[in-house]
């Protein structure tokens, strides 16, 4: 198992011990409520031909997708990374 390997399995253990803290709780929580907020504005509340309104309220919601897509593609690559050590210990 090569140093990057073992880097990752240890980032997505911490990621995984994170996401199921309270403060895990709490930003998962955050993110999806401004995705929420920022799907309504986008939708019910903004002017159609504001783009530059629309553009504000994509980017909050992008900003708050990516957080929580960061933090799940490294518990993924911990996942890969185990599988690919079981399988060679196979």
């Amino acid at each position: 198992m090569d140093a990057t390997m073992q880097a990752e399995i240890r980032l997505g253990d911490r990621a995984m011990q994170l996401l199921g803290s309270d403060i895990g709780e709490y930003l998962t929580g955050c993110a999806r409520q401004e995705i929420d907020e920022a799907a309504h504005h986008v939708l019910h509340v903004a002017d159609a031909s504001d783009e530059k309104e629309i553009r504000r309220y994509q980017d909050k919601a992008r900003r708050a997708i990516l957080a929580i897509e960061w933090l799940n593609e490294i518990i993924v690559r911990r996942d890969t990374n185990l599988s690919i050590i079981e399988s060679e210990d196979d």
